[in-house]
């Protein structure tokens, strides 16, 4: 169904992460995220040095997405990356577990509290 949590999950993650279409999450996906971020920030203008912030920043952020996601250390990153079948697991596991010990809430990196 067009309508189910998993088509809606997998609609965000196909439409925010995997930028390449390949249905593997890798580094590459988060460096383009990088300069898609930089391009949007500066209204079609390149700015290397804020490229290169949001580069450290979305490659960390993959870096906390992949040992989050590695539970048994098989590797996932000599594999070719996350499957996006794992990431939409997590994703579904960050949005709709309320347990707060869950290793998913960490997807994200650390979150502050909002009002």
């Amino acid at each position: 169904m067009a309508y189910s949590w998993d088509n809606r999950v997998s609609f965000v993650v196909k439409a925010l992460y995997d930028i390449d279409n390949n249905g593997v999450l890798n580094q590459h996906d988060f460096e383009c995220m990088a300069l898609k971020m930089t391009l949007m920030e500066g209204k079609g203008d390149f700015n290397y040095n804020r490229y290169q912030e949001n580069l450290h920043i979305m490659l960390s952020l993959w870096e906390e997405i992949a040992e989050l996601a590695d539970f048994n250390k098989d590797d996932d990153r000599k594999r070719g990356g996350l499957t996006l079948a794992r990431f939409q697991e997590l994703y579904a596991q960050f949005l709709g577990n309320p347990d707060e010990t869950c290793p998913a809430v960490h997807l994200f990196g650390p979150l502050q509290e909002l009002c």
